[in-house]
């Protein structure tokens, strides 16, 4: 089984089971990301508000592209539950279509957002991989500070 990391602004005791954030939707719920995400949400995915955020620990510089903290705690996390895989360059590219386009393509953003929730690699960009669970537990704590900007497609 692959180490997941989950980037956090607290340290957490190891053996705590994280689960999904009950703010989740206050932060989250009106943004135009999750809301063109959830519209096309396959019914068997995850909503991400019942989701566990986590990134591969091989590429734990991923946390920040995945929306966690520059700086904090790392935490390496044995997922409870099964875990779904998403790639977050499909995610970019449909911010890039829908805030850079005069017309938004319906057809196209519905494409963009199936592969994101598949987790369909991209042909020419590097893959940025986000997982997801309805709990995990926490197995490790460091704390980590990112230097220099994000890894980005």
């Amino acid at each position: 089984m692959p180490a997941y990391v989950h980037g956090s602004r607290n340290d957490v005791p190891v053996g705590t089971v994280l689960t999904p954030r009950p703010d989740y939707l206050a932060d989250w719920g009106g943004s135009f990301v999750y809301q063109t995400l959830e519209e096309h949400r396959p019914p068997d995915c995850l909503p991400h508000e019942r989701s566990v955020f986590m990134v591969s620990a091989e590429n734990e510089d991923d946390i920040v592209h995945a929306g966690g903290p520059r700086s904090g705690w790392k935490l390496t996390l044995d997922p409870l539950d099964r875990v779904e895989t998403h790639n977050l360059v499909w995610l970019d590219a449909i911010f890039e279509h829908c805030c850079g386009a005069e017309e938004e393509d319906a057809a196209l953003v519905a494409e963009l957002a199936r592969r994101y929730w598949r987790g369909v690699p991209h042909d020419t960009l590097p893959d940025t991989w986000e997982y997801v669970t309805t709990a995990a537990e926490v197995v490790r704590s460091v704390e980590y500070d990112v230097d220099g900007p994000c890894r980005r497609p």
